[in-house]
């Protein structure tokens, strides 16, 4: 792994942590960042409140906007769960199109691949996307990522929250993953708690009550990822008990590793390695080649990854062992009010046909 990696993973372990534990090196950093993190607030709040009294404005689209987005740094699922929303309103024979920022190649690609019949645009102008959406034939428009873009006015906006982590240590960026503070789920419609089952249903109850101290009007809905299937680099597809008691090397990047090892666990997979690298990593030749060695030298049956990390994996030279990589579909599904959602977007159709 290369240094701008590790560094990276050293600070998002900082901006986990509380402010007591660690060296004394990181308790100074830990309150440079504090710091910062007060300057950042306080900008944010600036703009914010710019937006509420309307020195700053936000367009309105001529088609209903529905914002996917959360208020922490890392997946909540966010990509899985924009996938499941458009196809909801392509079952009701609606015309989605789905607008990205552009940051991470890999979830355009896994977005255009399971939406094929959806337009998805790409770019930091969400608003010039959305006139190019309306006049490509869509009816509504999906903003991936959403929540902190308040140039465009949303109809209807959708909040995801990780169940075992919803906060992190509760501090802003960048002493903390908050990427602005918990009042701002006022502005929400609708909070998805994801991955819920990862936590019981005590834990889940308070996480609900503390959800209500902000967003009182909104409504909750909880989700978890299911696996679907496994895939080669041939596009083989396989059940999910092809792991059962096999030698596995869980490879993954991105922000919650734990989850993907957690899913691989429950589907009776014996981890014999895994490496966590940083979400959005890019990989080289010389780290494929270094996982290539080490599942050889311990004669792994597979080597299991994320589809988001296979979209670059795929560009390099697997050796002779590209039969070993095994891809893990997944797809969201809804364990409680999915009828939430279904009002919620009916009720934009609805009000835009009056």
């Amino acid at each position: 792994m290369r240094l701008s990696a590790r560094l990276k993973l050293y600070f998002l372990g900082i901006m986990k942590q509380d402010q007591k534990s660690g060296t004394i090196f990181d308790k100074i950093l830990k309150i440079v960042l504090l710091i910062i993190s007060k300057i950042y607030e306080f900008l944010l709040n600036l703009i914010n409140f710019f937006y509420m009294c309307h020195v700053f404005s936000a367009a309105k689209a001529a088609i209903p906007v529905i914002s996917v987005g959360n208020i922490v740094l890392g997946g909540t699922g966010k990509t899985p769960f924009t996938v499941y929303l458009a196809g909801i309103l392509l079952k009701d024979n609606k015309h989605p199109s789905v607008l990205m920022r552009g940051y991470g190649d890999d979830e355009y690609k896994i977005t255009r691949e399971k939406l094929k019949s959806v337009n998805v645009f790409v770019g930091k102008d969400r608003v010039k996307s959305s006139k190019e959406a309306l006049i490509a034939g869509a009816d509504a428009v999906i903003l991936d990522d959403g929540f902190q873009y308040r140039r465009l006015r949303r109809d209807l906006n959708i909040v995801l929250i990780d169940a075992k982590a919803p906060f992190g240590n509760g501090y802003l960026f960048p002493r903390g993953i908050l990427r602005e503070p918990k009042t701002t789920l006022n502005r929400a419609h609708i909070v998805v708690i994801t991955r819920a089952d990862r936590i019981g249903e005590t834990a889940r109850a308070i996480l609900v009550n503390d959800i209500k101290r902000y967003a009182p009007d909104a409504s909750i809905v909880t989700s978890a990822h299911k696996a679907e299937c496994f895939v080669n680099c041939s596009g083989e597809i396989f059940p999910v008990n092809i792991l059962k008691n096999k030698k596995i090397y869980a490879l993954s990047g991105i922000a919650e590793p734990d989850y993907f090892v957690e899913m691989i666990v429950r589907l009776s997979g014996c981890i014999i390695f895994r490496a966590d690298y940083p979400d959005h990593y890019d990989y080289s030749q010389n780290d494929i080649d270094f996982i290539c060695e080490k599942a050889v030298s311990a004669d792994i049956d597979f080597i299991v990854t994320t589809e988001k990390d296979y979209v670059k994996i795929q560009e390099f030279d697997l050796k002779n062992i590209a039969r070993k990589f095994l891809v893990l579909r997944i797809n969201l599904s809804v364990l409680e009010g999915e009828e939430k959602i279904r009002a919620g977007l009916n009720s934009l159709f609805f009000c835009n046909s009056h």
